[in-house]
């Protein structure tokens, strides 16, 4: 027309103020009887300065077809809202409603949803008068749309689904019951081999061995439970095996300490017949002396005596003959009681070399119980990942355990009575080495005794 001013039109004014392209308000047009919304932006050349608007009426005939043609259960519908100018649009229950401003219409549901939208409740299902009510915005547009159900209708249809799903639920159920028993069944064959070994070593028969059958985890099982017995099987071996070692030095060592014993009790003789020898020597030299002291004085006194002196000096002499058979006697019996010495020493010193070989074996012992304590506990892993089946295997690893305890607390108390065995040999060899010192000692009092009796 001929007062028509483009820069005057509403599109214009506000599309100038725009730079994208943004949705204005739904309206009627008067000429096609649609619902419209213009899209506009404003337009700028090179150095940013904006110079006009580009418009475009949308018209929403789809829009509309499509939300009225939507069924919600019987009697539900949807419907959209304008948040700009709050008008109605594709309401199929009520169409007297279309292009009215929801504000305006003051029915009860109406003044619910309006309420609603003022308070900006999107999203949130409320329950109004036996309906089920649902705002939700319609991304990069104006629009909200309303979805009302009836209550009954929804309680209806979820009987309906509820009793299908109950149905497929069960059946599903079974199922997945005869699924998992098979499944069960195909799984837990293999634990009837590895069972029926962990039965066999509970009862310390280590000749069983697993069949592995596959290459899952209970194939791998069944590898290192073999792995296992065969490891336990070398460890009692040579526990046994050093058992009877430990037997052999100990019955050694008694032989050793009954020949020391018996040397002991001859030393002890030979000491005791040293003693009466030398006895026997002080009482010669006390007469000896005796005699001479009378020969001196009778001597001394007259040459009457001649006679007696000559008798006192053949008795002298019979006395200093006697007591030189005595020390010769006498160093034949130290000779002796030294070299009983030796054999003595000797002999404890073969006991200190068993006693070294017991260590020996005691440590070889302490490193097996060592051995079967980390065997103990990677069985006790092994039977913990195994879970329930590995309960028999636990009790077997418990009791191997149990077993290394007793072989470590064996050979503490073998280390301890060793020690004091030791200390008690040193003991012996020093006294030992003592009574030979005395012994060379008496060898050269006797020897100074036989030259002066010569």
């Amino acid at each position: 027309d001929a007062d028509w001013v483009m820069t005057e039109r509403l599109w214009y004014v506000e599309g100038i103020n725009y730079d994208k392209i943004t949705f204005g308000e739904m309206y009627m047009d008067s000429d096609t009887n649609t619902y419209i919304i213009s899209a506009m932006s404003g337009i700028k050349n090179k150095s940013g300065q904006k110079i006009g608007v580009v418009a475009a009426d949308i018209p929403l005939g789809k829009v509309q077809e499509i939300l009225c043609s939507k069924s919600l259960y019987h009697n539900g519908y949807i419907y959209a809202v304008d948040k700009c100018n709050n008008m109605i649009f594709a309401n199929k229950n009520d169409e007297s409603q279309n292009g009215q401003l929801i504000t305006d219409i003051k029915d009860d549901l109406s003044i619910y949803i309006s309420k609603m939208l003022k308070d900006n409740k999107i999203n949130e299902l409320a329950e109004y008068k036996g309906r089920y009510i649902l705002l939700k915005e319609i991304d990069n547009t104006n629009f909200v749309t309303v979805t009302v159900v009836n209550k009954e209708d929804v309680i209806a249809e979820s009987r309906s689904l509820q009793d299908s799903v109950f149905m497929i639920a069960c059946i599903g159920v079974l199922i997945i019951c005869a699924a998992i028993m098979l499944l069960l069944r195909y799984l837990l064959n293999p634990l009837k081999n590895i069972n029926h070994m962990i039965d066999r070593m509970h009862a310390l028969d280590l000749t069983e061995r697993a069949v592995r059958k596959s290459n899952d985890e209970f194939g791998v099982m069944a590898d290192k439970m073999n792995l296992f017995a065969d490891n336990l099987q070398d460890v009692m071996t040579n526990i046994h095996a050093a058992v009877g070692d430990l037997e052999e030095k100990a019955d050694n060592n008694n032989d050793v300490a009954s020949h020391l014993n018996e040397l002991a009790v001859e030393q002890q003789e030979s000491i005791n017949l040293l003693l009466e020898t030398m006895n026997e020597l002080s009482d010669s030299i006390d007469n000896i002396a005796e005699g001479t002291t009378e020969l001196t004085k009778e001597l001394t006194q007259t040459s009457d005596a001649t006679v007696t002196a000559e008798s006192r000096a053949s008795e002298a002499l019979q006395f200093v003959e006697k007591g030189h058979n005595e020390m010769k006697n006498m160093t034949d019996t130290m000779q002796e009681i030294s070299d009983l010495s030796v054999d003595l020493k000797n002999a404890v010193n073969a006991v200190k070399e068993g006693l070294d070989g017991i260590n020996e074996m005691v440590s070889v012992i302490n490193g097996i119980a060592d051995q079967t304590s980390l065997l103990s506990l990677n069985a006790s892993i092994e039977a913990a990942r195994a879970g329930e089946v590995g309960k028999g295997f636990a009790v077997v690893a418990s009791e191997i355990r149990n077993l290394a305890e007793s072989s470590a607390a064996s050979v503490v108390d073998i280390v301890e009575t060793t020690q004091e065995m030791g200390d008690l040999v040193q003991m012996v060899i020093q006294k030992t080495e003592e009574s030979i010192l005395k012994i060379e000692s008496g060898n050269t009092v006797v020897g100074r005794t036989n030259t002066a009796f010569g």
